[in-house]
């Protein structure tokens, strides 16, 4: 067993986790690759299936179940790694961390001390992330801003934020973090209601973009995109309104010198690893052609 899981399974032996839950935590979290994904309850099967059938379904059970669906959001966070590693890595290559992990719909529900295991769950979160110590965390959550915990408030993450990357200290090393948001924004119906199919589809181009910003940092590369596809984004943003003027945007309060020190630990970060992962950086011609253009920098 990964160090790293090991405060993953003294939260699951206080909290008296069955095995089903941790298992599947377990595994969502264990991975040979140094980056994390930081989601927020990934899948509501995972307190009652095994890892398979949480993630992938289970083709016998009935139709339009849950059981028989799996995972849509762990399913499309495997599609888009293979999709910017042009199919060389998949989920069970990298380490997928639940901030409220084994912090079930089902556990908040009975719990009488909801707000402390919360802040129990956000700190074995943290713990594991200083444990695994990633080069790389991709940010697909947008509650993080909320956590009483101070170090897990410095993964917030917005819309507003998606595709930007900045760097977090985490106890003797600096981790690069590429900020997006869950893939329920366009994956879920409720959560569609009102959007066009342009603004569904930017909110898909952006995750792709975050996730090839991400294996590309890991490999030490620098993505870009062109400025056309960035106004577009930043247009998007902008017609949301109310929904994301209250998130807040780290790089507006930053000082000319912190903004400094930030592009220089980057840059830093980025020439300390390895160019040698395989397959990465990819750049194919779809995902280019999808940006307007789309390039890399060592």
């Amino acid at each position: 067993m990964h160090d790293y899981i090991q405060p993953l399974q003294d939260l699951a032996s206080r909290w008296n986790v069955s095995d089903a839950p941790f298992t599947n935590a377990r595994r969502l979290a264990e991975g040979d690759l140094n980056i994390v994904i930081m989601l927020r309850e990934p899948c509501d099967l995972a307190e009652e299936a095994d890892y398979d059938t949480m993630v992938w379904g289970d083709a016998s059970a009935r139709r339009g179940t849950a059981k028989r669906m799996g995972s849509p959001t762990l399913q499309e966070v495997d599609y888009c790694i293979r999709f910017a590693t042009g199919e060389r890595y998949g989920i069970e290559d990298v380490s997928v961390f639940d901030m409220s992990t084994l912090l079930s719909k089902k556990r908040q529900r009975a719990s009488r001390t909801p707000d402390q295991d919360e802040r129990d769950a956000h700190d074995v979160f943290w713990k594991m992330v200083v444990r695994k110590k990633p080069d790389v965390i991709l940010v697909l959550q947008c509650e993080a801003g909320l956590s009483a915990h101070n170090q897990v408030r410095r993964l917030r993450s917005s819309q507003m934020q998606a595709g930007t990357m900045g760097v977090v200290w985490v106890e003797g090393v600096d981790a690069l973090v590429v900020r997006g948001f869950h893939p329920s924004s366009y994956l879920r119906q409720d959560y569609n209601k009102g959007a066009t199919d342009e603004e569904r589809n930017l909110r898909i181009d952006m995750i792709d973009f975050c996730f090839a910003t991400a294996f590309n940092a890991l490999a030490g590369f620098r993505t870009h995109t062109n400025s056309a596809w960035t106004t577009a984004w930043t247009n998007y943003c902008s017609r949301l309104g109310g929904r994301t003027a209250k998130s807040s945007d780290a790089s507006s309060s930053r000082s000319q010198q912190e903004e400094m020190d930030r592009r220089r630990r980057i840059d830093q970060k980025l020439g300390q690893l390895s160019r040698s992962l395989r397959g990465v950086p990819n750049v194919e011609d779809d995902l280019a052609a999808r940006f307007g253009g789309m390039s890399i920098q060592t």
